[in-house]
C-alpha cells in the first residue's frame, strides 16, 4: 500500500499532470503510483469526469449563446428589411403621386379658357386675386379690402402685331385712378402657369429626392378631395413655402397652409394661407372689356 504522504503529493500534482504541465520524470512517477494505488486512480478518474462534464456544459452554453445570437441577428435583419421595404414602398408611392399630380397640372394649365380666383388675408388686409384667360388674351384683377377703403388693380394682357406681349394696367385706389399703358410683360409668370404648378421637378432624381423628404397626406378642402403636400422643394413653389393642397383630379393648387412672413421689421409672423377656385370654359369676350381710359390719369 502506498504511503499517505506520497498519495498527497501525487494528488497535488494531478491537475498539472492532466494539463501536461509536469515533466517526463514526474509523469512516469505519477503513472507508476496510480498503477498501484486505487485511491489516486479514482481521484484521477473523477477529475477527468469533472473536466469532461464542465467542457460539455461549456460547449452547450456556447452553442445556446450562438443560437440566441443568430436568432437575434435574424430578427434584426428582418426588422431592417421590413423598415427598408416600408421606406421604399412609401417613397415609391409618394413619387408616383407627385409625378401624377404634376402631369395633371401640366395638362390643365394648357387650358385656354379659365377663371381662377384666390382668396387670402395678410397683415389686416383681405384680398381677392383673379386671372381670366381666353385663348391669347389674359386679364388679372387684384382687389384689396382694408379699413381705409378698396384698392383695385386690373391688368389686360394683349399681343401686338409685331408679336410682342404688352399690358394695360388700371389702378383705382379710393377714387384715385391711374393707368399705365402698353407696358411689355412676361406671360410665363402668370398665376396659373407658375404658382399653380409647384410640383414641377427637373428630372427623376429631383423627383425621388423630394419623395423622400415630402409629406403627402390625403385631405379634403372645401369639399374637394386633395393631397396636403408639405416640404416639397420644387422649381416653381411660388408663395407656397409651407404646404399646399393639391386637387387630386386636375393637379392644381386649391389652398395653402399658414406660412411665416417678414414684413420688414425683422419679426416673422404667421400669414393665413390662400384658398383658390377654378372655373373652366366660363370666360367670354366681355371679361376683356377695358375701363374707359378717359377716367384715368395716364402714367408713363
Amino acid at each position: 500500500m502506498n504511503d499517505k504522504k506520497e498519495c498527497k503529493i501525487v494528488q497535488d500534482l494531478l491537475p498539472n499532470y492532466m494539463e501536461n504541465l509536469t515533466s517526463i520524470q514526474t509523469n512516469e512517477y505519477i503513472k507508476e503510483h496510480i498503477a498501484s494505488c486505487e485511491e489516486c486512480k479514482r481521484t484521477l478518474e473523477n477529475m477527468q469526469k469533472e473536466i469532461t462534464t464542465d467542457a460539455k456544459g461549456k460547449n452547450k452554453k456556447e452553442v445556446k449563446y450562438m443560437k440566441k445570437y443568430r436568432n437575434r441577428m435574424r430578427i434584426l435583419s428582418f426588422i431592417l428589411l421590413a423598415i427598408f421595404l416600408v421606406f421604399l414602398g412609401t417613397t415609391t408611392r409618394k413619387a408616383i403621386i407627385l409625378a401624377d399630380l404634376a402631369q395633371k397640372a401640366e395638362e390643365t394649365v394648357k387650358n385656354t379658357n379659365y377663371h381662377m380666383t384666390a382668396y387670402g388675408y395678410d397683415k389686416g388686409e383681405a384680398y381677392k386675386s383673379e386671372e381670366f384667360v381666353l385663348n391669347d388674351k389674359m386679364k388679372l384683377r387684384y382687389t384689396t379690402y382694408t379699413e381705409r377703403g378698396t384698392y383695385i388693380a386690373q391688368t389686360f394682357v394683349y399681343k401686338t402685331e409685331q408679336g410682342e406681349t404688352k399690358e394695360n394696367l388700371y389702378i383705382d385706389q379710393q377714387g384715385k385712378k391711374i393707368a399705365i399703358l402698353d407696358r411689355v410683360v412676361d406671360t410665363e409668370n402668370t398665376m396659373l402657369g407658375r404658382d399653380k404648378q409647384p410640383l414641377r421637378t427637373e428630372n427623376i432624381i429631383h423627383l425621388l429626392l423630394n419623395a423622400v423628404i415630402t409629406s403627402v397626406q390625403s385631405r379634403s378642402l372645401n369639399g374637394e378631395d386633395c393631397y396636403l403636400i408639405n416640404n416639397f422643394k420644387g422649381l416653381h413653389i411660388g408663395c407656397y413655402k409651407e404646404g399646399v393642397y393639391i386637387n387630386k383630379k386636375n393637379g392644381l393648387v386649391i389652398g395653402s397652409t399658414e406660412y411665416e412672413v417678414d414684413y420688414g421689421d425683422g419679426i416673422k409672423r404667421k400669414a393665413i394661407g390662400q384658398e383658390l377656385e377654378y372655373e373652366f370654359g366660363t370666360v367670354t369676350e366681355e371679361d376683356f372689356i377695358e375701363p374707359d381710359v378717359n377716367e384715368y390719369k395716364i402714367q408713363k
